[in-house]
């Protein structure tokens, strides 16, 4: 599957598994109303680990993009447009972080450098979970610059 996974991957691998393994899964910087230093931590650690996905998804992205493919023709459901493997953040009930292919034409689909997901609970006589997804130009989530004509076709994500 990963017939190009060197030391240099190997090393990314476990810097992220590090940040990993550094956090509690209590307390995200979005959640928190208090101000102090747990709010700054957890801010911080919430970048580090955005920042170690997005270095382990860039460099690892061709082979995820390449697998998915391999995966659909083999199901008999295969892209028939362009697609790219990128990172996507969610925020809102929690924050994940993984990747995910994007397809469409090759303009757009070159333009795309994250995905961004908005996650929400509506609780009324059932529970409803909504995700909006949101392929962006952009990594930096303050700055989303949407990019239209591109669809979600395959979502890895690993709970911060």
């Amino acid at each position: 599957m990963f017939k190009n996974f060197n030391r240099r991957h190997l090393a990314l691998f476990t810097l992220v598994c590090l940040l990993f393994a550094m956090t509690t899964q209590s307390s995200y910087a979005f959640k928190i109303k208090s101000i102090g230093k747990k709010k700054v931590k957890s801010g911080l650690e919430q970048v580090l680990k955005g920042v170690g996905i997005s270095i382990l998804v860039k460099e690892i992205g061709p082979e995820l993009n390449k697998f998915i493919n391999t995966l659909m023709l083999n199901n008999k459901v295969e892209n028939k447009e362009a697609t790219k493997v990128v990172p996507i953040f969610t925020f809102g009930e929690g924050g994940e972080a993984g990747a995910c292919q994007v397809t469409g034409p090759v303009e757009a689909v070159e333009q795309v450098r994250a995905v961004y997901a908005i996650s929400g609970k509506f609780t009324g006589k059932g529970r409803l979970n909504l995700q909006a997804l949101i392929p962006t130009s952009s990594i930096d989530p303050t700055r989303l610059s949407r990019v239209y004509g591109v669809g979600i076709s395959a979502i890895i994500d690993y709970k911060l």
